[in-house]
C-alpha cells in the first residue's frame, strides 16, 4: 500500500490489487461434515512446494490478473511468513487442493485455498474448522471480493474489509 494513493495517481499508478479480510468468531461457525473420497494431510513446506504448485499452476482463479509464480517464491514465502503450514487434501491419490494456514494465539488465519471441486473445499473448510475448540476467530484472507456471508447460517456474523493491495502503471 502506498503512503499516499493521490500522490501516485499524479504519476499514472492505480489500484490493481485488493485483499479481502473475511473474520468470523468461532461461535458462530457451522458444522461442517467431512465428505468421503478426499483426504487432508498436514505436509511440511519444503517437501510440499511441488504439490501446492501443481495445484496452483492449474487452477483458473490464478490467471485473473496473469500472476506466474517463479520458482523463488515458493521457496521465500515460508521464510518471510514464519508459521505457515500446508494442508494437501488428495482425492484418489492425486492432489486436489490445499490450504496456507497459521495458527497464532487466538487467530485461525487462512493464507491461501485452491481446490479442484466441492468435495475438495469442503473438505478443506471441515479441516480448518476442526480447529474450532484451539482459537476464537478464523481469518480468511484473499484477492476475491466476493461476499462469503451467503455461507453461513447468520450471513451477519461475517465482517469483511476490502483494502487496496497493489498498484500498478497504468
Amino acid at each position: 500500500m502506498p503512503f499516499s494513493a493521490p500522490f501516485y495517481r499524479r504519476f499514472g499508478f492505480e489500484d490493481a490489487i485488493t485483499e479481502t479480510t473475511n473474520e468470523v468468531k468461532t461461535a458462530r461457525l457451522p458444522k461442517v461434515k467431512m465428505p468421503a473420497g478426499v483426504e487432508v494431510r498436514r505436509e511440511a513446506w519444503a517437501t510440499a512446494i511441488p504439490t501446492l504448485k501443481t495445484v496452483y499452476d492449474r487452477n483458473p482463479a490464478t490467471r485473473r490478473g496473469g500472476l506466474v509464480r517463479q520458482k523463488w517464491w515458493w521457496q521465500l514465502r515460508p521464510l518471510r511468513d514464519t508459521g505457515l503450514q500446508a494442508a494437501v487434501a488428495y482425492r484418489d491419490g492425486n492432489a486436489s487442493g490445499y490450504l496456507i494456514y497459521k495458527r497464532a494465539d487466538d487467530e485461525f488465519s487462512v493464507d491461501e485455498c485452491f481446490y479442484d471441486d466441492a468435495e475438495t473445499a469442503q473438505v478443506l473448510v471441515a479441516f480448518a474448522f476442526a480447529h474450532r475448540n484451539t482459537v476464537k476467530t478464523y481469518i480468511y484472507r484473499t484477492p476475491d471480493a466476493g461476499w462469503l456471508g451467503d455461507l453461513l447460517p447468520e450471513p451477519g456474523a461475517l465482517t469483511s474489509t476490502t483494502r487496496a493491495f497493489g498498484w500498478c502503471e497504468c
